[in-house]
């Protein structure tokens, strides 16, 4: 079954899993909780005691109104729901859900009142990120023109 696996910290990957109750708690790392946004036919799958177990915050989620109403504690997965039964992400639900939960987030509280920051790497991963962009592109060729005349002034 195709999925959505939105990991903490991490951004969100498609996978590949076996079909079932014991995949979906492997994944999960725990009993499962199934949250339905009613907006299409797919279900958030998650631990269930994933906040009691004190797992990493996750991914916020929020109402029809842009309103935060949850975060979810821990690993959890986008799949397709037909008829009770988890079943692989359509391609179109899958760049639909792969777009709003792609970019890990940072939670903290302010005035007593949850918030939250979409991660953004730090300047040392993306000069890190950049570098090896670079290499790939690296030729060997001739310094600037006159770097190596002396200076006659």
């Amino acid at each position: 079954m195709k999925i959505l696996l939105v990991k903490p910290n991490e951004s969100a990957i498609e996978a590949e899993i076996e079909s079932g109750l014991n995949a979906a708690q492997r994944v999960v790392g725990g009993r499962i909780e199934i949250y339905s946004p009613n907006i299409d036919p797919v279900c958030y799958v998650l631990n269930e005691e994933g906040k009691i177990m004190n797992l990493e915050p996750n991914r916020a989620l929020y109402d029809s109104n842009g309103n935060l109403i949850d975060v979810v504690a821990g690993t959890f997965f986008v799949c397709g729901m037909e008829k009770g039964d988890f079943v692989s992400l359509s391609p179109a639900l899958m760049d639909k859900y792969k777009k709003l939960f792609l970019e890990p987030e940072i939670f903290f509280t302010e005035n007593g009142k949850i918030k939250v920051q979409k991660f953004k790497k730090s300047i040392t991963e993306q000069i890190k990120e950049g570098a090896k962009i670079a290499s790939e592109y690296h030729t060997d060729h001739p310094t600037s023109p006159g770097k190596d005349k002396k200076d006659l002034s």
